[in-house]
């Protein structure tokens, strides 16, 4: 990373230097801006869709740190640079060569650093998806993180990675379906479908999901979701806008797995959000938010949002793991149901919110949302 924004510094300071270096008289500044307006339109139509359409990765960043070389030498090294100008001959001539080092050196470790296990890649407006498989498991994984693992052979329905038996949604359905012999479950956010490893025959899961090559994926090169024996129904679609257009579906429980990545969608983390999915959950119904994240701290959000809805919830934080491939993971779970649901065997783990950090989380609402207030801030 830090070799990255020492390229960028350079490169921009490169580019910044020329444009100002080269502005023209005034009876030409118009076309100077116009032209330089274009080139920013250009260059956003290329990363934006063009660059999508073409490349199944991040191909684009190697070969513009190749091209990077090409253009800091030939203008650091034009007698008309404004670096030349300004340094010292010399000078000019070690920072275009440690520049042109520091860009040929990430871009050749980029291209390394490719994986030699990836078996499909697929990229389109939400970043690249990559599965990976070896000799005893399969996983999708979007940028690093990872969105599910399944593992080969006669295990490959045993839930894993944030779902296995121990998380909070392992212990939660297990709970669940002890009491009911049948349940409605609804999940925002499949992944490869990894919580379908929970359904038996009578119960009936609506799995929304945003991106369609999450769904192709976890359809061709998993099995969760065909070796599932409930009854499954696909939703292609933002989950929020999905839910509130399904005015019909009542869950007994209803699952959001949207936020272990680095950037979440912070629009189904609202008061208004919460207020839909508490209207889409029947009697006695449950709502498991799954808050694990390595940048954002949501439990503090999570529990001020499910208590302004009148929800009482408890955090199920699992620090170890309980089999090969199982992650730690933390699940906020909120529910109008009374203290004993709490004291089954699987939920006494649940832990209660401390009252005055709640009271001094942030209420995001759909006008007003900040992620800095929820980032993790490194102590120094």
């Amino acid at each position: 990373a830090l070799s990255y924004l020492v390229v960028l510094f350079g490169v921009c300071l490169l580019c910044h230097g020329e444009t100002a270096a080269r502005k023209p008289a005034t009876q030409r500044l118009t076309l100077y801006y116009a032209l330089i307006s274009f080139g920013g339109a250009m260059g956003g139509i290329l990363v934006a869709l063009v660059c999508p359409l073409v490349f199944q990765d991040y191909r684009e960043l190697p070969i513009a740190m190749s091209l990077s070389i090409g253009v800091v030498a030939i203008t650091f090294l034009a007698s008309r640079s404004w670096l030349t100008m300004a340094c010292d001959w010399r000078l000019s001539k070690g920072i275009t060569g440690l520049i042109v080092a520091i860009i040929g050196f990430t871009a050749v470790v980029t291209t390394l650093t490719n994986r030699t296990d990836t078996i499909d890649q697929r990229r389109n407006f939400f970043g690249v998806l990559r599965v990976e498989n070896d000799a005893e498991r399969i996983q999708l994984v979007h940028g690093n993180t990872i969105h599910g693992i399944q593992l080969h052979g006669p295990e490959r329905m045993t839930p894993t990675s944030y779902f296995g038996h121990s998380s909070g949604v392992g212990r939660l359905i297990h709970t669940m379906q002890a009491e009911s012999p049948e349940m409605r479950i609804g999940v925002i956010g499949l992944g490869c479908g990894v919580l379908a490893a929970y359904g038996r025959e009578a119960d009936t899961m609506d799995m929304y999901e945003i991106n369609p090559d999450v769904l192709a994926i976890a359809e061709e090169h998993f099995t969760f979701l065909s070796d599932c024996p409930a009854t499954i129904e696909h939703h292609l679609g933002d989950g929020r806008l999905l839910l509130e257009r399904h005015t019909d579906k009542k869950f007994d429980l209803l699952i959001l797995d949207a936020f272990s990545s680095d950037a979440i969608p912070a629009h189904l983390l609202t008061l208004e959000a919460m207020q839909l999915y508490r209207n889409r959950l029947a009697e006695d119904g449950v709502l498991a938010v799954h808050v694990s994240n390595n940048h954002l701290d949501l439990v503090p959000l999570t529990h001020r949002l499910t208590q302004a809805i009148g929800m009482p919830s408890r955090l199920i934080q699992n620090n170890h793991r309980d089999q090969v491939y199982t992650r730690p993971s933390r699940w906020v779970i909120a529910t109008d149901r009374d203290d004993s649901f709490w004291e089954s065997e699987h939920l006494s783990v649940a832990h209660k919110p401390n009252a005055a950090v709640v009271e001094s989380a942030p209420l995001w609402t759909d006008q007003h949302h900040n992620l800095a207030s929820v980032l993790i801030w490194p102590s120094l």
